[in-house]
């Protein structure tokens, strides 16, 4: 087995820094911050400015799979790099040129296609290549960037956002993409040549079957989809949630500070947790607690308590990212690593896209966010399902979970 080094945690580090400004931090939790300005600048309803702003998610979720085509060809620096260049520079040209509803959505969606790039996907795949024992714990460090820039961003953003309106919001945004992430892949993420990009060969039972004729491929999609699908739609619309009942702007969007410092708590936990225990049943722990976390909302808690409502759910959220790349380790060959997570990660925030809409949906239709925060918790439940399904890894070399599997069988 292929011993990690201390280079290889400066990755780690370095790709944590590039994040925090991430396709997450940036497109999902800044949401509820635009919204509400958005709907009141062009006069349109709440279901149809989550329309627009879930345009770039959508994108990010289309371009992913192609993306990971390409992460499995180009060097990982450079991928990073240009998709880092690009995706400041639209975000910078949406503030400035979006004059119309449709300009906007067009440069939303044009903002998600090249930000599928700046998602985890080039710096798990490097992490997992690089790290076997730890694997699970390397990647929650790196992947606890999204939390600390969800923790961060939102709250300086609405500062910009309430000073100097919304189009400053976004030229901010693209200035701190180049300025944070560039810099931080210039300096830690080293060149390699593809040759290179190989551990130690892992023992793995392949299935003689393509990846989309997988059962448990698909056993992952449906239940991370389902995940990612409750998660974001309730994210999306914590704030105006909050302020919907009174609060205002400024204090509700500290709700989403709550969220972005238990991912934080939950992605570390659950790092650990993944390096010692069934992957699929980790899973199933934290999908509940997010649910648990819906269950309190829909309790009728008061505005000032949702932070523990918040709260929870992050914890519950923290160990999503984490777990696609892990599950891809255990269950696939790290030769077409890059695809499959794109696959699986273009499907993730394909839901991603879709909660926020279909939860504006349920508001604008019901007057009240109530009826689509329990067919959320359902969903949830149905995900849980899903995921004991999922069997046994298939890469066992070294594997310190392997006796711990039959506990779940």
């Amino acid at each position: 087995m292929r011993q990690e080094a201390l280079s290889d945690w400066r990755i780690v580090a370095g790709a944590a820094i590039a994040l925090l400004v991430g396709n997450g931090p940036v497109m999902q939790f800044t949401f509820g911050i635009f919204l509400k300005p958005i709907e009141a600048e062009f006069g349109i309803s709440r279901g149809f400015a989550s329309l627009i702003l879930t345009m770039g998610l959508l994108a990010t979720a289309l371009a992913l799979p192609f993306a990971g085509r390409i992460a499995d060809r180009v060097e990982p620096r450079l991928f990073s790099l240009l998709s880092i260049l690009g995706f400041g520079a639209l975000l910078a040209l949406t503030g400035l040129f979006a004059d119309s509803v449709w300009l906007l959505g067009g440069l939303v969606f044009m903002t998600g296609l090249v930000a599928a790039g700046h998602t985890p996907l080039p710096f798990v795949k490097l992490i997992s290549m690089r790290f076997q024992k730890r694997r699970g714990l390397a990647l929650a460090c790196c992947l606890t960037g999204i939390g600390v820039g969800a923790a961060i961003l939102p709250m300086i953003l609405q500062s910009v956002v309430s000073q100097h309106g919304w189009r400053a919001g976004y030229g901010f945004l693209g200035a701190t993409v180049w300025a944070v992430a560039g810099i931080s892949v210039f300096l830690t993420i080293p060149e390699v040549g593809l040759e290179q990009n190989e551990v130690a060969p892992e023992q793995f039972r392949e299935t003689g079957k393509p990846y989309l004729a997988d059962r448990v491929f698909w056993l992952m999609v449906a239940s991370l989809s389902l995940t990612a699908l409750c998660a974001n739609g309730v994210i999306a619309h914590l704030v105006p949630m909050v302020s919907d009942r009174g609060i205002d702007a400024q204090s509700a969007s500290q709700v989403i500070i709550w969220v972005g410092l238990a991912t934080i708590l939950g992605r570390l936990v659950g790092g650990i947790l993944l390096d010692r225990f069934w992957a699929p049943g980790v899973a199933v722990a934290f999908v509940a607690a997010m649910a648990g976390g819906l269950g309190l909302i829909i309790s009728g808690i008061e505005p000032q308590y949702y932070f523990i409502a918040a709260f929870i759910i992050g914890f519950g959220l923290g160990v999503e990212a984490d777990l696609i790349g892990f599950l891809v380790s255990k269950y696939f060959p790290i030769k077409s690593f890059g695809e499959i997570f794109g696959a699986l990660f273009g499907s993730f925030m394909l839901a991603n896209s879709a909660g926020p809409l279909l939860l504006g949906m349920f508001f604008t239709k019901f007057g009240g966010y109530q009826p689509g925060l329990i067919v959320f918790t359902i969903l949830l439940a149905i995900a849980c399902v899903l995921f004991l399904m999922m069997g046994a890894y298939r890469n066992s070399s070294s594997d310190p979970t392997a006796p711990m599997q039959d506990q779940f069988h």
